[in-house]
């Protein structure tokens, strides 16, 4: 029959139920690859900026600073990455109700 629909033509609530769960399902991880290419991109800017400095500077100071902004953004990163995590362990917990 027709998604969600059971032989005699009723809504089968169950077929309706377990496609709401894929839905949330493929939400999830969307969201979370999403968080997860951000984070990637984030630690090779970052990186790139430390070659940069480090290639460009001998002085200390300017080194010490942009080390510092660095490390505060890598800090905001890994805060997004402990989200992606309660994410992930969402979706297994979704999943495992299945």
């Amino acid at each position: 029959g027709l998604l969600g629909e059971s032989s005699n033509g009723r809504k089968d609530i169950y077929a309706v139920d377990s496609y709401v769960q894929l839905d949330k399902i493929n939400l999830l991880l969307s969201d979370i690859h999403l968080k997860e290419s951000g984070i990637a991109d984030i630690i090779s800017v970052e990186a790139s900026k430390i070659k940069k400095i480090l290639n460009v500077s001998s002085n200390v100071q300017e080194i010490l600073n942009a080390n510092e902004s660095v490390k505060d953004t890598l800090d905001k990163a890994y805060q997004l990455e402990e989200i992606s995590h309660k994410d992930l362990e969402l979706l297994l917990d979704i999943i495992s109700k299945m």
